[in-house]
């Protein structure tokens, strides 16, 4: 950081450049790497604020910014747990595409949580990313194993219903029948059991 900003600072031929506006400029355009929610994110906002990560994502998603989400996660890191976090909190907002691009994100190791699953399961459907749908799938059955009937039907009813009965309203009555066949295949290999269906 401190070659970059001293770069910068030495490439101006005007005098009045302060070290200080030099920070400002390298703040201003580049990302920080591996910041937890808290720490503030090296991009300002055009008020002069600086975004949390958090927030930078919440905009994104807001404005459905997904490819400048994408770019922004390529090249600032969150910490899993983190990311696992707004994941859920996104997916309660049902802001599915943006958990969806924050999910794919996350190391393949560390999808074994109920929100990530969700949204790479449905977002990937939804968004028709196969492979990562199927990914999803798989870390749902898992998940669904380990789960009493009960602690399945809560889950299903409160977590995937939600987002999962508008998704199939919307596939069966626009007629997207790639859709359609994607979502119920879902339901037929995790919740045949369940109520609703």
């Amino acid at each position: 950081m401190v070659i970059d900003v001293a770069c910068f600072h030495n490439s101006q031929s005007v005098q009045s450049h302060t070290l200080q506006q030099s920070e400002k400029y390298f703040v201003a355009n580049r990302w920080k790497k591996y910041l937890p929610l808290t720490t503030p994110v090296s991009k300002l906002t055009t008020d002069g604020n600086v975004e949390s990560f958090a927030e930078a994502v919440e905009r994104m998603a807001d404005n459905r910014l997904l490819s400048e989400l994408q770019e922004f996660l390529r090249n600032t890191k969150g910490e899993a747990k983190d990311l696992r976090i707004l994941v859920t909190q996104l997916l309660q907002k049902k802001k599915l595409e943006a958990a969806f691009v924050l999910a794919s994100n996350i190391h393949p190791s560390l999808r074994i949580h109920r929100g990530v699953t969700i949204a790479l399961c449905l977002g990937g459907a939804k968004m028709g990313f196969d492979e990562e749908m199927e990914d999803g799938r798989q870390l749902l059955q898992q998940l669904l194993a380990e789960m009493s009937s009960e602690e399945k039907k809560k889950f299903y009813t409160s977590e995937i219903m939600p987002l999962l009965s508008p998704m199939i309203h919307d596939a069966l009555f626009g007629l997207d029948k790639p859709l359609t066949k994607r979502l119920l295949g879902i339901v037929s290999c995790c919740f045949v059991d369940m109520p609703d269906f």
